[in-house]
């Protein structure tokens, strides 16, 4: 009975963390020859690809584009704290031994008014710096693919799988067995190297 339990358990884990896979949604910008489209690319067909905007779906025939990037989405930038001022924390204080009087641990006095303001000024200016240097060089995001079609649709074909592997419906539809064999064809490929 208890073997049962185990197998049962197991195939239910294994279940969920099938279910559990990540889905990474990838932003493209299509050139066509009406102009530029962005939106997250939902699907590649043989002839065509779909475009997410918001709560429409935008079908872009092979014809029609010109060339195609890639990008990751990326979470906004968060703001970060590097320098923090707290002269009244716990760290910065000492019991003396064989008494109940805290002192400060330097031996020296409270900071007065003009002094705990000048260090949370500082601290503040710091912090605003920093922020001011990484917000910028987190918001580089280059493209992870460049494909040039120039409204050729064999060159569409050619480059399908590439487009595919970033698209949302490759993402949650993933045929596990043509996977593995792609897997395998690179092992092998590094064996007999």
């Amino acid at each position: 009975m208890k073997k049962v339990h185990l197998v049962f358990l197991f195939v239910m884990c294994f279940g969920f963390s099938l279910q559990a896979q990540i889905i990474r949604s990838y932003i493209a910008i299509v050139k066509t020859k009406d102009g530029k489209k962005k939106g997250i690319l939902y699907q590649v067909s043989e002839d065509a690809l779909t475009l997410q905007q918001g709560d429409s779906l935008i079908l872009i025939k092979a014809a029609d584009i010109k060339n195609i990037r890639i990008r990751a989405s990326k979470a906004p930038y968060e703001l970060k704290s590097v320098v923090k001022y707290d002269p009244l924390a716990e760290r910065n204080y000492e019991t003396l031994p064989n008494s109940q009087v805290r002192v400060r641990k330097d031996g020296q006095k409270d900071p007065d008014f003009g002094e705990q303001v000048a260090g949370h000024v500082g601290a503040a200016a710091v912090n605003v710096a920093v922020n001011l240097i990484a917000a910028p060089i987190q918001a580089i995001n280059s493209s992870i693919i460049k494909v040039n079609i120039d409204q050729n649709p064999e060159n569409f074909k050619n480059n399908k799988e590439d487009l595919a592997y970033h698209s949302i419906y490759y993402q949650r539809h993933t045929n596990y067995k043509d996977e593995l064999k792609k897997i395998k064809a690179i092992s092998n490929a590094m064996k007999s190297q």
